[in-house]
Order: structure tokens, then sequence, then C-alpha cells
């Protein structure tokens, strides 16, 4: 559990709202009882849950020494549940860091069942990365292929590939809906959220192609959500320890962040801004 601890935690103090959750897998060794991790834990300042298992993956397939090549394995899960990267964050630190960077800044999306026949897995896989076009492309193949099929397997099989499709229309329908509503209500930080995320998810639909005749029909809405676009352009690519870490990818960005200001010393996200500029000078390397 010490191995990759603080950069672990350092993550964790970075992003302290609901958009990111950490739980740590730890077990038992030889004279350990059940207060040895919660010991360790406390040791190490962890204040994230740590949660008990065993060793092999008899209790969860999260915790597997048989498969894993290291005590820092990790898996990174994004917005809709699925898996989006898993490796040694000890030897993969950049990928690591970059995926989860990712998964903060992906769109949201619908929520995946708990299981898929194998016949589906390279389409949840696209889901759950986001690629919702190939997502809904692969399943309408599989579908096709065991459509004229019969048997128990076929038609669970048609049944969950509905079932992933339904999850992308349903995706795009509330992407869709957002941007509605924020176009209505003249918010400009909530339309330029939902329009940055149909435009990357969704690039071809119908309701991507409604963001730049609205902003036409105002240009003082359209000056205000060019602004807020661009602080959450801005956002999305803060590195996830940002703050709380002090290497050249946090210093890089923070050198971002401080050419954004003098370029806009009120607009969007300023406040946070000095907030965070303020927190990472303050951080030990």
């Amino acid at each position: 559990m010490r191995v990759g601890v603080p950069l672990v935690k350092r993550i964790h103090a970075a992003n302290p709202g609901p958009e990111l959750r950490v739980i740590a897998l730890t077990c038992m060794i030889g004279s350990d009882t059940e207060e040895t991790p919660l010991q360790k834990a406390q040791e190490l300042g962890i204040e994230y849950p740590v949660a008990l298992s065993a060793m092999f993956g008899e209790w969860t397939p999260y915790l597997n020494l048989n498969k894993m090549p290291g005590l820092t394995y990790a898996y990174v899960i994004g917005r809709s549940g699925g898996v989006v990267w898993r490796g040694d964050t000890s030897r993969d630190t950049e990928e690591f860091i970059e995926a989860v960077r990712t998964a903060l800044a992906a769109p949201p999306a619908r929520a995946l069942f708990a299981s898929a026949d194998e016949a589906l897995a390279e389409a949840v896989s696209a889901y759950a990365l986001g690629d919702f076009a190939r997502a809904r492309k692969l399943t309408e193949k599989v579908a096709g292929k065991f459509a004229k099929k019969k048997g128990e397997e076929a038609e669970r099989i048609r049944a969950e590939a509905a079932a992933l499709v339904e999850l992308v229309d349903g995706t795009l329908a509330d992407l869709a809906a957002a941007l509605d509503q924020a176009w209505e209500a003249r918010d400009p930080a909530s339309f330029a959220s939902a329009a940055n995320a149909l435009l990357e998810a969704f690039p071809k639909s119908d309701a991507a192609g409604t963001v730049r005749p609205r902003l036409a029909e105002d240009p003082e809405f359209a000056a205000s959500v060019e602004s807020w676009s661009t602080w959450i352009e801005l956002r999305d690519e803060r590195p996830p320890a940002f703050p709380e870490r002090r290497e050249k990818l946090e210093a890089r960005y923070a050198k971002s962040l401080e050419t954004y200001l003098k370029q806009n010393a009120t607009g969007p996200g300023t406040e946070q801004v000095r907030a965070w500029l303020e927190r990472f000078s303050a951080v030990e390397e």
C-alpha cells in the first residue's frame, strides 16, 4: 500500500468535490490483524476509503496479485462506470495521470449496465472510452449478427445490444436537452459546457449542428459563450494532482494559468485560477 500512495493522495486532495472518488484495496498478510490496514492508512495520512480484500481475486477482480505486475496497479473508471485505463501507476505514471485527467474532462454519459456478453465487449469498451459513434456502430453489427438466431443466448445478446444503443441515444438526448435549457435561459456557462460536450461526443449530430446557428442569432451571448468555452478548455487541461503536486507537468500548467490571468483579469474562472496558483506556490516540492 505504501508505493504510489503520495501521488494518489495528491490527486485526491486536488479534487475535493464529487467529480473524483478514490478507493484503495489492501489485504492482510502474515500476522496482520483487521486493525493493521487502518493503522497503516492512518500512518500514511490516507483520507479516502480503504477496502479489505482477499489477495487473489476471490472477493473482487480489482485485487488479484496473480495477474497484477505490482502493488501500485490501479484502475481508472470513467463517468459511465466502465474501466478506461488500468496499469501500474509507478511504472506508467504519465499514462495514469493522463487517464485520470481525461476521465475528469469527459462528457457526461449514462451509466453502463453491470455486465454484457463477450460479443459486445468491443462496443462496451468504445462506449466507456466515449467513442459513442463507434459504440453504436459495433452494437448494431452485433445485433445484426444475432438478429435471426434462436435460443436464450441470442435473445440475451439482442436485449443487451438494444440496451447499449439506448444508452448511446440517451446520452445524446441528455446533452441536447442541456444545450436547449442553457439556450432558453441564456446561460453562457452551461451552454458552453453542453456545446463542448456535444461537439466532442457527437460532432455529427443534429444537436451539435445547432450550436453555431444559435450563437449567430445573439452575438453578445456568443461572445460570453466563447469566453466560458476558453476557460472550460483550460480547466479540463488541468493535471489531476494540480495544485497539490509540483512537477514539470504541473509547473507548465501553472504558466498557462498565469497567462490566462494576464489576458482575462475578471473573466470566467479567474477566482478559481487565483486560488489554484496561491495553493500551488505554497506546496513543497
